[in-house]
């Protein structure tokens, strides 16, 4: 099964409004786990200099201690710990823009569908899967060094119709690619392509809703109707 996110009214976009936010001025933001690899020890030195805005960290992980010892003394970056969903959607959607500073290679990188749901960009290490989801949605920046890191920093955050355009864009692939529901339905679609090819006779009968699929049938959840 491919990547997605369940489609939830209470945690939408829109159910996320201004009042949630705690106002603590600017920031971006990095969701993960704290580990060497998911590369935090890289971005936090440029937040030591950057002063634009501030650096939240969101998560927790056997590398927390020495994150936290890297950036001690600035109040510049705050780590949260861990945060539930609620929590993250209202970070999502107040940040300037997401960053994913990972030194590792990835298959996919969930965080960056979790900010598109909430018109989030994204700022990604030129480095595996997570640069081609930035590539095909057209929703943030890819860069390769800490120059073109503090360039795209500076473009979202002085560029307010920037960042909103490449949001929308974001926002239109998660819910063109990455939806529950169109996820399903690719997902029944290549089922039946792989039926016919082996020329078997499949019929399943899906109805879909914004929380949680559920199957058409009398008897199961499914009616599936093999005829070799």
């Amino acid at each position: 099964m491919p990547y997605f996110l369940p489609l939830s009214e209470e945690l939408s976009y829109e159910k996320i409004n201004e009042k949630d936010e705690k106002h603590i001025g600017p920031y971006f933001l990095f969701v993960g786990r704290l580990e060497k690899i998911k590369g935090l020890q890289n971005l936090i030195p440029v937040f030591k200099e950057y002063s634009k805005a501030k650096l939240l960290i969101a998560g927790d992980g056997g590398y927390g201690k020495t994150l936290r010892k890297l950036a001690r003394g600035n109040d510049n970056i705050r780590f949260l710990g861990k945060s539930n969903h609620r929590e993250l959607r209202k970070l999502y959607k107040h940040a300037i823009a997401v960053i994913v500073p990972s030194i590792c290679y990835e298959v996919f990188g969930i965080i960056i569908i979790e900010s598109f749901s909430m018109k989030t960009p994204v700022i990604v290490n030129n480095i595996s899967a997570p640069t081609e989801v930035i590539e095909d949605s057209g929703g943030g920046f890819i860069y390769n060094n800490n120059k073109e890191l503090i360039q795209a920093m500076d473009i979202l955050r002085t560029e307010p119709e920037t960042r909103k355009s490449l949001g929308e864009k974001g926002y239109e692939a998660y819910r063109k690619y990455w939806t529950e529901d169109n996820c399903l339905k690719i997902y029944f679609d290549l089922i039946n392509k792989i039926a016919l090819k082996k020329k078997i006779d499949i019929t399943v009968k899906e109805t879909f809703t914004s929380e949680q699929p559920t199957f058409a049938s009398s008897a199961t959840e499914s009616d599936i109707k093999c005829r070799y």
